[in-house]
């Protein structure tokens, strides 16, 4: 009996050992927050706000993945005891999304990029194929509810930190801007920057360890449902008891964080969950009509004092849904209607107007929409143009040179357009020197309705015609930054009041995906997702609940269903889109045994 036990107590000792680093990337990964300086290639730079990227959020988060990832693998390749558990088709989805992303990188024009990834994202091929790998490495793993048990504890660590960490943030606390969390975030060889630093992400906002306030909306919707399954589920009354109160909390920071993706996802998955437990729910009719009351007078309460923050949040869902399916377009918020080139001429579309300039021997001339010259008064101290038609009256121009160029500088409301004429040719300058090219803008739907969905449907518009310029391997890994039509100042303008902001992200991982590696790709996704969703409801919508694997089974199902819904409005980043790979490994692992 005695080596017996021994023997036991040295084969959990190895277990250990080869899930350490899964257990790390749970644990650690998404707490990482250290800065980064990140000097740019000419090419990136361009689509940023400088040549150097000060990243505290993705970086360091990225290349620790990446490594554990790699540790996990050759630890691994020493375990005699792995052995890849029979699951064809999804080997297929998984190797074929690889192959795609690889080509993809390898067909794409900024290699850099499509390696290590743009800005303040760093998803590039390396970590994209480590999901992959992730994944699978953790669905092979899970031979004991010990291991499964294990992966959990450690998420629910770094998730019960980072939501202490929102909490604080909303209460206007934040951690990262007191002197002690400075420190921590800082190296010592970067200790200059103390002094200025300080995250504006806006009042109260909740942004964990996770970037954005939307990230932690996708990181809540996976982590609300899955503690609050596990509070209805589990048989021990002191864990039903702790379940409860993270639940809470997390719910507390997903509501607080503003993000509608994520408030979606927790909706959607709590439908799923009634009805899923519609057997459970029946038989312990009193618990839940306990749970539900509380839950009533609870939401009730914090809307209340949130001021209606969160009823009027949600009813922003449905009024966008209403407005996105009627004929009738959204509130007119057009500062301007277009620019365009009419020869050698500049055409600014005002809303109640039409301005062409043309400029020659470096004077400047203004014509109506009717090509009659403009006579206008101009204060040479300053450049200041006043057009003495009564018409144009209200237009803000200036004129004046850069770089020995002549230039146009346009006030539209609270934003200034500068226009260079350079080579016989209008350009839009941007910060930096660097210039826009004067083109038509490629759109598709949504027309009239761009601030639909926090402006996500204006990123979509413009998204969906680069589709059919490269539809099958797309434009290369986390690529889509430089492929956005960025010389939109007119969208961007109306939109975001701000016509030179970069848009990095498609605000939908499916999408991001099409226009990063290719169709190929977003089908083998596909098909991974839906190898696991067809497999959970066969086993769930039947099951009792009863065992331990279907109780965890059901909680990391629902979790992941969540953050499916929220990857409608949101993207894969590397502060979330780890736990996700590894919950998905475990939910595989965790059907399987339900199965057996």
């Amino acid at each position: 009996m005695g080596k017996n036990n021994k023997k036991s107590r040295n084969n959990v000792k190895e277990n250990i050992i080869f899930i350490i680093p899964i257990c790390l990337i749970l644990m650690i990964v998404p707490l990482i927050v250290r800065l980064k300086i990140v000097e740019l290639n000419s090419d990136v730079a361009f689509f940023w706000t400088g040549s150097t990227n000060f990243d505290f959020f993705s970086y360091n988060k990225a290349k620790v993945f990446i490594f554990l990832v790699i540790a996990a693998v050759i630890i691994n390749l020493f375990n005699k005891g792995f052995k890849l558990k029979s699951n064809k088709l999804l080997y297929i989805f998984s190797f074929t999304y690889i192959l795609s992303v690889v080509i993809s990188a390898l067909l794409s024009k900024n290699k850099s990029v499509s390696l290590f990834g743009f800005p303040d994202r760093y998803e590039g091929v390396f970590a994209l194929i480590s999901y992959i790998i992730i994944m699978l490495l953790t669905y092979n793993l899970i031979n004991s509810y010990k291991t499964i048990d294990s992966f959990l504890k450690c998420l629910y660590i770094s998730a019960i930190i980072i939501g202490i960490i929102g909490l604080f943030q909303y209460f206007n606390m934040d951690f990262f801007n007191t002197q002690l969390g400075k420190r921590l975030i800082v190296p010592l060889s970067n200790s200059n920057l103390l002094e200025g630093l300080k995250f504006t992400l806006g009042e109260r906002a909740v942004y964990g360890t996770l970037y954005h306030t939307n990230y932690v909306g996708s990181f809540m919707a996976i982590l609300f449902p899955l503690t609050l399954s596990l509070a209805i589920l589990h048989h021990n009354k002191y864990l039903k008891i702790l379940f409860s109160l993270l639940s809470v909390l997390f719910l507390f920071n997903a509501i607080t964080c503003h993000s509608r993706a994520g408030i979606l996802g927790i909706i959607f998955s709590f439908v799923l969950l009634i009805i899923l437990f519609r057997s459970y729910i029946i038989k312990h009719y009193r618990l839940f009509s306990i749970i539900l009351v509380s839950s009533v007078i609870l939401v009730i309460g914090a809307n209340k004092v949130w001021n209606n923050y969160l009823f009027s949040k949600i009813g922003t869902l449905f009024s966008d849904a209403k407005n996105l399916v009627s004929n009738e377009q959204t509130k007119d918020n057009t500062l301007l209607k277009d620019i365009s080139l009419d020869g050698k001429r500049l055409k600014i579309n005002y809303n109640d107007a039409v301005l062409n300039f043309e400029i020659k021997n470096n004077t400047i001339f203004i014509y109506d929409d009717k090509n009659n010259e403009l006579k206008y008064d101009m204060d040479f101290s300053n450049g200041k143009i006043t057009i003495k038609d009564e018409r144009y009256k209200d237009k803000d121009i200036l004129f004046g040179l850069f770089d020995n160029k002549p230039l146009i500088q346009l006030q539209i409301s609270t934003a200034k357009l500068y226009f260079i004429y350079d080579n016989d040719k209008f350009k839009i300058l941007r910060n930096k020197g660097q210039y826009y090219e004067i083109s038509k803008i490629e759109k598709l739907g949504f027309e009239g309705k761009e601030n639909l969905g926090s402006a996500r449907a204006y990123i979509w518009s413009r998204t969906f015609p680069l589709i059919k310029k490269s539809p099958v391997f797309g434009y290369g890994p986390d690529n889509f930054a430089m492929y956005f039509p960025q010389n939109d100042v007119v969208g961007k303008l109306n939109v975001y009041g701000d016509p030179y902001i970069i848009v990095d992200k498609a605000h939908n991982m499916y999408l991001q995906t099409l226009v990063n590696t290719g169709i190929i790709s977003l089908i083998s996704l596909i098909g991974i997702f839906l190898i696991y969703l067809i497999q959970s409801f066969k086993i769930y919508m039947k099951s009792k609940f009863e065992t331990n694997y279907e109780i965890i089974g059901i909680s990391v199902f629902l979790g992941i269903c969540a953050y499916f819904i929220a990857a409608l409005f949101n993207d894969s980043v590397v502060s979330v889109a780890p736990v996700f790979w590894i919950l998905l490994g475990i939910g595989f692992g965790v059907n399987e045994r339900v199965n057996n």
